[in-house]
């Protein structure tokens, strides 16, 4: 009986939860290639990825960006031109990989007045003004509350408490497994008319919006002209840091101005999208010729991918095992959710 009083009250519970990934329909997003990068080409000739500089540890390759290798403390950063866009949307794929059961330290993506420079909050300084978005692996307050992904707004006069995982800084945090996930873990991090929204996939489907809301803050601490940027670091445990895109949008609400601003790079998008195709395909032809002929080179880049080795991959069945459990953690965490919300409205 009791079931079907509260039944009503934990269904209005779960539509109050749940979001779902907004389509933006009312606002025009343009595609900003000097400010993304991903594979293939991700590279040119001298091995540098376009409009961007990366130092430290980061080794960029064709289709992937390795920010940080799994070696013990080791620090890699990479950083876009300024930007000065007014409201903007970036998407992230990214993969954090490890042999062992627990990582360290983490990456963070940036968006800040100045360039990053080597600092202590996984790989830059804690003196910046504007947006971290951090994916912090390593618990050091043994709350068992990481793998977590923090958002941090700072003035400049902010400092980041590594002893507390950054609780008392960040406006906005959830709990995401993030480590050695089945597929590519994608951020969306949207700063529109004042509000700025981080979406998180956790990678554990392909499905392509199985996204879920892990902060929602309105701000005037972005600032309205900054860097886009990716650092990560290592301690004396390790992971591989690996970003396998990042690109950005330019957002536009409709109004009066809409056709003035839309118009002006019609011709340079088209152009640059046809190069693109062209050389995607052809690249993709050369490739799949050069690994049919070295068999070695095809097993080295799929180690590689995976950020393992042959023998330490877990098994498909095992891998299924452990996606199971970890949807019945989040189960039984939304559940605990929607039965508080349920005890403050009997009250």
């Amino acid at each position: 009986m009791r079931l079907f009083v509260v039944l009503p009250f934990l269904i209005a519970a779960v539509c109050e939860c749940l979001a779902t990934l907004p389509t933006y329909s009312n606002v025009h997003q343009k595609f900003e290639f000097k400010y993304s990068f991903k594979g293939p080409f991700l590279i040119n000739s001298k091995g540098q990825v376009p409009f961007w500089s990366f130092a430290g540890n980061a080794i960029p390759s064709e289709d992937q960006v390795r920010v940080c290798p799994s070696i013990k403390s080791r620090r890699g950063w990479i950083w876009s031109e300024p930007f000065s866009h007014e409201h903007w949307m970036v998407d992230v794929a990214l993969r954090v990989t490890g042999r062992t059961r627990f990582g360290a330290d983490g990456m963070a993506v940036w968006f800040t007045k100045e360039k990053g420079t080597e600092g202590p909050i996984f790989g830059n300084v804690d003196s910046f003004k504007g947006l971290a978005v951090i994916l912090d692996s390593f618990d050091n307050d043994a709350m068992q509350d990481n793998p977590k992904i923090l958002v941090v707004l700072s003035d400049g006069y902010l400092k980041f408490d590594h002893y507390s995982d950054g609780s008392k800084q960040a406006v906005g945090s959830c709990i995401r497994d993030f480590r050695n996930t089945p597929y590519p873990v994608r951020l969306r991090i949207v700063y529109l008319r004042g509000t700025l929204e981080v979406w998180v996939h956790d990678g554990s489907s392909r499905i392509e919006d199985d996204y879920e809301l892990c902060a929602s803050v309105a701000t005037e601490l972005i600032p309205p002209e900054g860097h886009f940027g990716l650092s990560a670091a290592t301690g004396g445990l390790s992971d591989d840091h690996d970003v396998v895109s990042f690109v950005t949008h330019s957002l536009k609400p409709h109004d009066e101005k809409f056709k003035e601003w839309v118009s002006g790079d019609e011709e340079e998008a088209v152009r640059f999208a046809e190069m693109y195709a062209n050389r995607s395909h052809s690249f993709d032809e050369r490739q799949e010729k050069y690994l049919e002929s070295n068999p070695e080179a095809r097993r080295r880049r799929q180690r590689m991918r995976g950020g393992m080795e042959e023998e330490d991959l877990v098994l498909d069945a095992d891998r299924e095992v452990q996606l199971m459990m970890r949807m019945h953690s989040r189960l039984q965490a939304d559940i605990q959710k929607l039965m508080v919300k349920f005890d403050q409205l009997s009250l």
